[in-house]
Parts: structure tokens; sequence; C-alpha cells
């Protein structure tokens, strides 16, 4: 592995040995069994599944050869349990946003184009898909990079990663990029498009420069360097693991089951016995099945065939209940094994708070280790990096509920709790996050004039010309009546 002090050797030395160093990384990067599982993963998390896509029918001759075996169906069912588990996951953490004790934060941390809350659920989702994912502060917002794309430098001496390269490339047919961070600053090399040596693209310039206008010009000073390494990690685990590392057999297991049931319905599986033709070859046997197979049957006894001449089918029915069997067993085993909350498991709309919650208490303890060892720190890393001081995330968490059951706990305990916490779990569980500033806007102001109008001596049970409109409408229905 290739490590801080290597490439500080290589860039004691310069020119081409600096260059090389970049390319070897590159190669060593790719090459690299984290590397190769994350890419392995995204291809899953994308649908695809290379296990089944390579699979083919095989059979034995008499001489215990094998022979690729062309007449069987081969369909390839490839599930989408790992992109539905991944989605679930950073979804069911991060689907409401981060929250902040202060209202300015969350600006400190985003531009328009590059929001917090979907920064760091695209730093979750690429966590989970690839094992770890690389986030590089820059400036006033975040850019997530794949673990693909990133190779880090560690610190021989403890561990921390103190520089890195981005690789970059467009496709195969334009040059690649390469972009060397530093700890005070970075540099950019590119292939060149004819010979595809590495050559400086960019020279090295600071992160945060500091632009000083006088009547002549403006001069362009290096800024402060940043607290730490800009580019912070975020690992879907303690090892750093893709979350379908130890799984993928059960997924392949799964693609495997349907591609069979599948393949049992098209095969149509029946075979048929040739009786009382003499010298019948396999070329003929296949001439005939052809017929059989288009005609549905044989309009004169074929050549060669005797008085006594029969053909006979015979259908074979497909273990159908055995295979949904297995597969039942096997969804309920990836279920287990990815921690992930099963809609199927809340029988009815009137399940209990109780019951659903025990639902999704795998999911729910899971979540709680990412958040408490990863999460809480990669955030705590950003800040630091923004200058945000004295600040701590707070996570709402995305799941079904009996909202019936919950209103009824929340009103009971009303009378003990704060009016906006009481207003944010209302809307909360009313799935109305957004109005919750505007409401408790309202409700200020409504209470400012309630105050104002028990100043000046009105009623205070609310706004007081309401209150008087009310009262003329009870009378006119009064007098209506009478009427």
């Amino acid at each position: 592995m290739l490590t801080y002090q290597d490439l500080q050797e290589a860039k004691g030395k310069g020119g081409d040995v600096l260059t090389e160093f970049l390319r070897r990384s590159v190669q060593e990067h790719f090459s690299s069994a984290e590397v190769k599982e994350a890419m392995i993963s995204r291809q899953y998390y994308d649908g695809e599944n290379p296990t089944i896509a390579g699979h083919k029918h095989w059979i034995a001759d008499e001489f215990g050869e094998k022979i690729e075996d062309i007449w069987t169906p081969n369909h390839k069912e490839k599930t989408q349990f790992l992109s539905m588990a991944v989605d679930q996951r950073f979804s069911f953490l991060l689907a409401n946003g981060v929250s902040f004790q202060k209202d300015e934060t969350k600006g400190k941390l985003e531009t328009p184009d590059h929001l917090f809350d979907s920064e760091i659920s695209l730093a979750t989702m690429e966590a989970y898909i690839g094992g770890a994912s690389w986030t590089f502060w820059n400036h006033d917002h975040m850019e997530v990079f794949e673990r693909e794309s990133f190779k880090p430098y560690p610190d021989e001496d403890d561990g921390a990663v103190k520089s890195g390269i981005r690789i970059w490339r467009l496709n195969a047919d334009h040059p690649m990029l390469i972009y060397l961070f530093e700890m005070g600053g970075y540099s950019v090399y590119k292939e060149n498009r004819q010979s595809r040596e590495l050559e400086l693209y960019k020279p090295f310039r600071a992160y945060r420069l500091r632009s000083v206008r006088s009547q002549v010009a403006e001069h362009i000073y290096n800024g402060e360097p940043y607290p730490s390494f800009p580019v912070v990690p975020l690992y879907a685990n303690r090892r750093g693991l893709p979350l379908i590392h130890g799984k993928r057999a059960t997924i392949d297991a799964l693609d495997t089951c349907r591609s069979t049931q599948i393949n049992n319905v098209d095969q149509n599986l029946f075979y048929v016995f040739f009786e009382g033709f003499e010298g019948l070859k396999d070329f003929d046997v296949v001439s005939l099945l052809l017929k059989l197979r288009q005609m549905h049957g044989l309009a004169t006894p074929p050549m060669g065939a005797s008085s006594n001449a029969n053909i006979t089918t015979h259908s074979v029915e497909p273990p159908f209940e055995g295979i949904n069997a297995t597969i039942a067993e096997i969804k309920e085993a990836l279920n287990f094994d990815f921690r992930i909350f099963n809609p199927q498991s809340i029988i009815a709309s009137s399940d209990t708070a109780t019951a659903i919650k025990a639902a999704y208490e795998l999911l729910n303890v899971e979540t709680n280790k990412f958040e408490i060892f990863q999460l809480q720190p990669y955030v705590a890393k950003i800040l630091q990096l923004a200058g945000v001081q004295n600040e701590k995330p707070v996570f709402r968490r995305d799941e079904v509920t009996n909202v019936y059951e919950r209103m009824q706990t929340l009103m009971l305990a009303a009378q003990y709790l704060p009016q906006d916490y009481i207003v944010k779990a209302i809307l909360t569980l009313l799935g109305d996050i957004d109005s919750i500033p505007d409401v408790l806007r309202q409700l200020a102001e409504e209470d400012a004039a309630r105050i104002r109008a028990e100043e000046k001596g009105q009623p205070s049970g609310g706004n007081a010309e309401k209150n008087e409109e009310a009262e003329e409408q009870d009378e006119s229905a009064e007098n209506g009546n009478h009427a």
C-alpha cells in the first residue's frame, strides 16, 4: 500500500518520479480487493448480477466432458434487493434531513447547488454501496466522491489520511485527470491526449484564497489553511465493508431460484419416446422434436418407422411449490441479514404502535450503530472544517406509524411539554414537516397580539376584534331563532 510518506518521497524527487508514482497509485487502487468489491456492489445496486449474467447450463457426455446445454432456457432474473436495502437504510435516517440547534448553522454548510441534506444523504448511500465515501469540504459546501474514485494515502505512523487523489475520466476515450489533495492545497495532473503521459495541468494552489483589491489591480493571496485534511471519509461500518459483504451468495441464491422458476415454465418440461423407428439418428430426433414443437403433431409417419412405431410424450411437473418455499425462506434470510424493515410484517394498518416499533427494531439497531460510530464523527469533522463550533446534529427517523395512537399519547402528555415541541411532533406525525416554521411563526404572532390586547384591557381569549365579531354573530343567530 502506498502511503503519505511514499508520496512525500516522490514529491521530493519531482518530475517523472512523481507522475509515475501517481500512475502506479491508480493501478494499485483499482486492483485492490476493497475497490473490486465496491465495483461489484455497485453492479448489484444498479440491478445487475454478474454471477447470474455469466451463468450457463452444462451437461456431461459419456466421457465426463462438459458440453454447454443450448436447448434449455436460460432466463436470468436479477433482483433489486440491494438497492432496496441501501435506499431504505439511508432514507430511514435522513429522509427528514438533519437539524441543528442553531438555525443559521445549515446555511454555513450549503449553497443552492450543494444542499447539505442532499450531500450527506449521497455520502451515506455511497458508503453503504462501496463501504466508504469521501467528502471534500470545498470552502462553503460539500462534494461527495464514491469509493472507486478516491485513493487515500494514510500516514504510516498513526494511520490518519493526510493526502489522496481523486481519479476522474469522462470515458475510456478521453484523458484521465488526477486531483492531488494535500494538507495545504491541491494540484491537478492530466493525461496527454497523444502520448497518454501524465502532465501537470494545474499547479499547486491553496484551498482558500483571499483577494485584496487596490486601485491598480486585484491581488490574490493564500488564505488560512483548514484545521485538518479537507477530504473526510464516511465508512459504512468499522471495517469499511459494503453492505453486500457476506450476503452476495444469498442474493445469488435468490436470483437462481427465481430464474429456475421461469426456466421451468418456459421449457414446458416433457420427454418424448420414439418406439419402432429403425436407425433413427440424433439429427433425426432433433428434426422430429422441432416439428412437434412447431406443429404439435406429425402428418405422416417419418421415414424408417415400422408398422408398430409409436411416439409417446411424458410431461414433468416442475417443483413449483418447493421452489416457492425456498424463495420465501431466502427472502426472510435476506431481510434478517440486511436488518431491513419488511412491510409484510405489518399485517394491518391498525397494528398498534408497539407492534410497528417491534418490526423496526432490527433496522433501528443497525441505524443506531451507524449514527453513533460513523455519522456523528463524520459530521463533527465537517463542522470543524466549516468553522462551526458548539453544535450537534439531530436526526429524525422516517418510519410507518399508527398516527391515531401516537397522537393520543401526545395529547395526554401535552400539558407537560412546551407548545413548540407539541406543534413539531403533531406536524411530523401528519407528514407536514415543511410547515413547522410557518405554524410556529403564526402562533408567535397570535401570542403577541393576545399580549397586546391584554395590556389594553381587552379580553384575553385571543384576538379582541374576532371575539367581538363572534359575539355579534351569536346575537344575530339568537335574534333569528326568536323570529
